[in-house]
């Protein structure tokens, strides 16, 4: 809304109306074809981990995740190891080390589409540097089951800790399996695909506005805005994504309200519309196969 009074209603408007139909259509095609790549990773994850999921029910579990994509980092996603437990007993402490991993692989591909761009265009090299440490040491800290040990011990002797400990060590096992080289490096090339997807959709959107926009740089523009709002730990990256956006856009010479209504349109088309599409999987998934109680 913020967007919306910064760049006029009215005027809004009547940029929003430049934009073909049929590109709308396009880009919310692209934004499903990004869901349907990260579905491959979801199902891929369940068959490192063993766990026997059907690829439709699979599918509607990934869907149904969706609804919390406007959650800090998404990490709401959790809600998928939630469903696993209450339908196959899957523990979380087990499953919720996927969500963690499509984060990671997601924000891996964002910062390799991103990175040319920092140096090219000058913009987000902190915010870019910042992420790719936390993800060394993220990764490191996740999958050293020496280090592990080492705190695991450690939070044994808190009282609170130590009746979780098997579940730490449940954490830790998963986290070992999904995130080596091989499979991190498959699964980071699928992000990359999935993310390409919405950043030409992005592209499609603010070329109606200015046509001399190449594509690397709506990618770039995409991707670094993405990275900014996950690491600012916003809801759904909300305000930091499109303030980067609207930074980045101003100065490459875009009027206010053309910026806002390219802004806002892909942040429906991409995020919204993802809560949306997780809504309505979750309605199915529970009427299909059982209701889930979110304790």
């Amino acid at each position: 809304m913020g967007l919306i009074i910064y760049g006029e209603f009215d005027s809004v408007i009547l940029s929003l109306k430049k934009i073909p139909a049929y590109i709308y259509l396009i880009s919310l095609s692209l934004a499903i074809s990004n869901y349907f790549l990260r579905f491959l990773k979801w199902h891929f994850y369940l068959h490192v981990l063993k766990i026997k999921v059907e690829f439709t029910e699979s599918f509607l579990i990934f869907l149904s995740g969706l609804v919390m994509s406007i959650t800090p980092g998404k990490f709401g996603e959790i809600i998928k190891s939630v469903i696993l437990k209450q339908r196959f007993g899957e523990a979380i402490s087990r499953t919720s080390p996927i969500v963690i991993t499509e984060r990671i692989t997601d924000m891996i591909s964002l910062v390799m589409i991103s990175s040319l761009g920092v140096m090219i265009y000058n913009f987000g090299i902190y915010f870019l540097l910042l992420t790719i440490v936390v993800l060394i040491i993220g990764i490191i800290v996740l999958t050293n089951k020496k280090l592990f040990e080492i705190v695991v011990v450690k939070l044994a002797l808190i009282k609170y800790f130590k009746k979780h400990i098997s579940g730490l060590r449940n954490l830790n096992e998963s986290f070992w399996s999904l995130l080596s080289l091989k499979n991190t490096a498959l699964m980071s090339l699928f992000s990359i695909f999935a993310w390409l997807a919405e950043c030409f959709a992005f592209y499609l959107l603010i070329i109606q506005f200015n046509s001399q926009i190449n594509f690397y740089l709506a990618a770039f523009i995409y991707s670094i805005a993405t990275i900014i709002g996950s690491i600012m730990f916003l809801p759904g990256g909300l305000g930091g994504t499109e303030s980067s956006m609207m930074i980045i856009l101003l100065n490459y010479g875009f009027a206010n309200q053309d910026a806002v209504a390219a802004i806002t349109t892909i942040r429906i088309v991409t995020l919204w519309f993802a809560v949306l599409v997780g809504w309505i999987s979750l309605q199915i998934y529970q009427r299909k196969y059982s209701k889930i109680e979110f304790d």
